[in-house]
């Protein structure tokens, strides 16, 4: 069985842009980024965020809409296990886009 030369030409070509498709990952961030050496310093620890105080004005299916103290309003998806927990009316306390505590003056986040 003979091969062709556009086969092989063909395979090869094909060989070679995988291989260079899979290298990019590997060379994809600059050595040291990322490392799993304790060394490096951590980056991509967040700043703490005060918890703001609100009410709930309206709560549609899993959403509720949150007026705050300082009149801002927020649509904020609320977890299932919290929906019976709360109704329009009751108090919260928001932090990172969520509801972190619930007819409560302790502002620890959970």
């Amino acid at each position: 069985m003979r091969i062709s030369t556009p086969k092989l030409l063909t395979g090869t070509i094909l060989s070679a842009v995988l291989c260079a498709v899979a290298g990019t990952s590997a060379i994809a961030r600059p050595l040291g980024e990322g490392s799993l050496n304790p060394n490096t310093p951590n980056t991509t620890e967040a700043e703490p965020v005060q918890p703001e105080h609100g009410e709930v004005v309206q709560l549609v299916s899993n959403f509720a809409t949150i007026e705050m103290d300082n009149g801002e309003t927020q649509t904020i998806a609320v977890a299932r296990w919290k929906l019976g927990q709360i109704e329009p009316g009751t108090e919260v306390w928001v932090a990172y886009g969520r509801i972190v505590a619930i007819d409560s003056q302790d502002k620890d986040i959970i």
